[in-house]
């Protein structure tokens, strides 16, 4: 069983991971932070090379998927470097084609955009405006890809994964 939590930037998914991570659930954290500390650190020229920041997100959302195959919670999914490569209008490059037919998750939680909760930080970037957009274009994905999602409300932390615990399959 594959779960995913997604959302726009700053939604909280992070907090919710961690939560479940501390509570014994298998988590698979967020692609981009880990990549992007360790371009930072051994490889800062990459960075401004969107497109292989794109190409190596999805590389190692690849290999989650694979090694993950038991129950598991995601950080986000490969169809939200669908929606990435919409906002930052790099090709497809096939990605809709692995995202609709080859990797298929269970079940997906979205959290909706909260801009009071939105905080940049050194791999958010993104303006609130920017962050909204994202938002909407991560749900266009995953419709597109063809998942119904069940849209977390927005409520305190524990109240939060409490929500998605509930209505885990």
């Amino acid at each position: 069983m594959r779960t995913i939590i997604t959302g726009g930037p700053g939604t909280g998914k992070t907090s919710l991971l961690k939560y479940f991570g501390e509570r014994g659930y298998t988590i698979v954290p967020e692609v981009a932070r880990d990549l992007f500390a360790a371009l930072k650190l051994y490889h800062p020229e990459q960075l401004g090379d969107r497109n292989f920041v794109q190409n190596a997100i999805e590389a190692i959302h690849l290999r989650n998927y694979h090694v993950y195959q038991e129950h598991a919670i995601f950080d986000r999914g490969l169809p939200d470097e669908h929606a990435y490569r919409a906002f930052y209008e790099i090709s497809d490059q096939g990605l809709w084609e692995r995202c609709y037919k080859t990797v298929r998750y269970d079940q997906v939680f979205i959290l909706p955009f909260w801009p009071e909760i939105y905080e940049m930080d050194d791999v958010r970037s993104e303006t609130i405006e920017q962050a909204e957009h994202l938002d909407f274009l991560t749900r266009q994905s995953y419709i597109a890809c063809g998942y119904d999602f069940i849209e977390v409300p927005k409520m305190d932390l524990t109240a939060r994964a409490n929500f998605i615990r509930d209505n885990l399959k």
